[in-house]
């Protein structure tokens, strides 16, 4: 009968910089062109449609980027709050009859929804919907029952 190697255990602390130490860019640079058999790594950059360009690695001390600076601080970077973000829920509504949508803007209230998208549109597409007001009053019927103060 075969007997089972146990598998290893760590005693102490450890962190994966003991397991894997972090190379310096000089040494990453030097792999990565060794793999590209002769091409330079600027080959593995795009040109964005923005009409800047993207690095193949970014690592402290070669981004392009300012210091963003802390959270709540300028040069405002980071936000303007030292408060977290917090999620908005924003569903996007376009059915095309109002009183449907109404529904499912009553129903998105309901779940506390912090915002609508509403998709208008003056005829019906299947591809991109929208909600079809041809009246004022339609726009009535679209937010009956909902508390817009």
């Amino acid at each position: 009968m075969k007997t089972q190697t146990p598998h290893p255990t760590f005693s102490g602390n450890f962190t994966l910089e003991d397991c894997f130490p972090v190379p310096d860019l000089e040494e990453w640079e030097d792999l990565a062109v060794s793999s590209l058999k002769g091409r330079s790594l600027e080959k593995l950059e795009s040109l964005l449609p923005e009409g800047f360009r993207t690095r193949v690695l970014y690592a402290a001390g070669n981004s392009p980027a300012p210091d963003p600076g802390e959270p709540g601080a300028s040069p405002y970077l980071r936000g303007s709050s030292t408060r977290a973000a917090s999620w908005l829920s924003c569903p996007l509504i376009d059915a095309a009859d109002p009183a449907d949508a109404g529904n499912e803007v009553s129903f998105a209230v309901g779940r506390d929804a912090g915002a609508l998208w509403l998709r208008l549109s003056d005829q019906w597409d299947w591809e991109q919907g929208g909600i079809i007001l041809r009246a004022a009053e339609d726009f009535d019927i679209l937010l009956e029952g909902v508390d817009l103060s």
